[in-house]
């Protein structure tokens, strides 16, 4: 049986570790300028990327040496914790927050405002919608991921309304992109609700379907609401999302 030199073993190590780092440069995507909300049509493609590396190199045992490599050479996948609030707001509750870093054209449908708050001013806006008569937290998904990693969940019910079964409940999907003075964030939430009467089920109905990418430079937070100006018999939707990196 032959046995392969300490030399050959250092010159495979040291072509791998070549070959890693030139996938590493080469695949990095280009930092591009953004602005600080971009909203996404509706028919964007929630569903969670994988990474170019997992692609080529399988996640088995077998390959464990060179997963390995690739974090010796490119570092260690730094976790990064998001947390959100999903809050909805009577008519007649609108927190006084200041002027608005986006604001969506109004429409007979809803109007969309975002914010971008200071960590502590974020949380003392979330303290403060959760002591506040007419509104109810409705779920507070907490989702940990990395750079370059999707992540996402999925919280509710099945129920059958009119002989077709109904999915409600929160939908929330992240997609994180860590640089030095932001955190590029593409998120999907969505959120379905049933609508009742004093007995019944009603109907269903998507109170949130939002697509968009954000920009939250370190050290920031964002509060978006979304209201229905010309429908009088709908609450409005409020969404506080913050990170940990």
């Amino acid at each position: 049986m032959k046995v392969k030199s300490p030399r050959l073993w250092t010159v495979t190590l040291l072509v791998s570790a070549g070959i890693i780092a030139v996938l590493a440069i080469t695949l990095r995507p280009t930092p591009q300028v953004l602005p600080p909300v971009l909203l996404l049509p509706d028919s964007y493609n929630s569903q969670l990327p994988i990474p170019l590396f997992a692609r080529w190199v399988p996640a088995t045992q077998a390959w464990a040496w060179l997963w390995q490599l690739k974090e010796f050479v490119s570092g260690k996948i730094k976790p990064i914790e998001i947390d959100t609030d999903i809050v909805e707001l009577s008519q007649i509750t609108t927190p006084v927050i200041g002027a608005p870093t986006f604001e969506s054209a109004s429409s007979q449908r809803a109007t969309l405002r975002v914010w971008r708050l200071q960590t502590a001013d974020l949380n003392s806006l979330r303290q403060l919608l959760r002591t506040t008569s007419g509104v109810t937290v409705l779920n507070s998904p907490r989702i940990i991921t990395g750079d370059g990693i999707g992540a996402g969940l999925y919280a509710g019910q099945t129920m059958v309304h009119g002989g077709v079964t109904n999915e409600t409940g929160v939908w929330v999907n992240y997609f994180t992109r860590v640089h030095r003075e932001a955190l590029d964030l593409t998120a999907s939430i969505t959120l379905v609700e049933p609508l009742t009467n004093d007995v019944l089920v009603t109907a269903v109905q998507t109170n949130l379907n939002l697509r968009a990418r954000f920009q939250i430079p370190i050290g920031k937070g964002i509060f978006l609401l979304q209201t229905f100006p010309h429908q009088a018999n709908r609450n409005a939707v409020g969404v506080a999302i913050w990170t940990k990196p």
